[in-house]
Parts: structure tokens; sequence; C-alpha cells
């Protein structure tokens, strides 16, 4: 999915691969969240080259103009992510930033600046041949016998990386249930 997708982009020779989770920097006590924030970039930054990954970014950079009243305060991390990004005190020489939201259009519009998150790749659902490949890898360790491959391929047409790898865990769960049920372990 978007995480291999992002490891391609990036492209750089021998660069560590950093992904970031936003559960491991969102906190709940204001200020947390810029400090853990920066302390993601230092890591980053500390073993260049790396190419440093957001998933979710949209939780961290957030229009801005949208923040009213009582959510004003989330201003201060979409502040800090941009100052991480590109100020003139951090140095982020051989630090490649990459970002994925399934929302570009909540993003603040700070972030999609040149030099920040300025170029954009659509991430469409796997066409038929590319859903065969991930449905295989995922049924690779489970017992497939009576599964249809080509029928089942047809049946996902735009179904992600994650939703198949979802339905084949499911429909795992499923059969083992199944088999318990009628005590055909």
């Amino acid at each position: 999915g978007k995480t291999f997708l992002a490891r391609e982009v990036a492209g750089e020779p021998g660069a560590r691969f950093m992904s970031v989770v936003m559960t491991a920097v969102l906190y709940s006590y204001i200020g947390q969240t810029e400090k853990n924030l920066k302390a993601v970039f230092d890591s980053a930054r500390a073993e260049t080259p790396t190419v440093l990954f957001l998933d979710e970014v949209d939780a961290l950079g957030m229009r801005r103009g949208s923040l009213t009243g009582s959510a004003s305060w989330l201003r201060q991390m979409v502040n800090q992510l941009l100052l991480e990004m590109d100020s003139m005190a951090g140095d982020n020489d051989g630090l490649y930033i990459l970002a994925a939201t399934n929302h570009p259009w909540d993003l603040d519009e700070a972030l999609l600046r040149p030099g920040r998150l300025d170029r954009t790749v659509l991430v469409t659902p796997p066409d038929a041949a590319a859903r065969t490949a991930i449905l295989h890898y995922h049924l690779k360790k489970r017992p497939i016998a009576g599964i249809d491959l080509p029928a089942l391929t047809r049946r996902t047409e735009n179904l992600s990386g994650a939703d198949l790898e979802h339905l084949c865990v499911t429909a795992a769960e499923k059969a083992m249930m199944e088999s318990i049920a009628a005590n055909e372990i």
C-alpha cells in the first residue's frame, strides 16, 4: 500500500526509512504533540539520509483556518510541523519527507508550498494483476482449497490493498470459527 509506495518513491540509496504513526505523535496534553513531533524530526535528522514517512498527515497538518474556538490550540501543532519541515534552525539536508492522506483537501495550504509537500502522487486502487498478487500474498500461508482466485480478483475491484488484507484475515477467522463450531479441527 502507501508505505510500500513511499519506499519506492523515495529512491534514496542507503537511506533509512522511518515511518511515523500518528498515534505515537498526537497527545492530549497541550504542548506534548509539539514535543513529540520535534523528537521525531530530531531522530530523523540524526541519521541522514532518512526518508521520513508521515502517514495520515492530515491529523497533524489540518487547515489552520478551520481551527476556531476551543480547537485553536491545534494551530501550534500545525505550526510545529511547518517549523520542523523548513526552519532556518533545523538542518534538513538529507532528510526527505513523504506524507500520505486520504483527505488532501483538509491539509493546510502552507504544507503544500514549494520545498515542503509540493508534489502529489495519486495512489489509485490496485488493478486486477495487483489485486491477484496482493490476494496471493495474504493467502499464501492459509489453506485455500476451493477458492477461485480469478473470481475473487474480479469481485474485489476498487478495493485497496488494506481492504484486501482485511478480507483475507476476516475470511480466515470466519472459516476457523465455522470449523471450531462444526468440530472439524
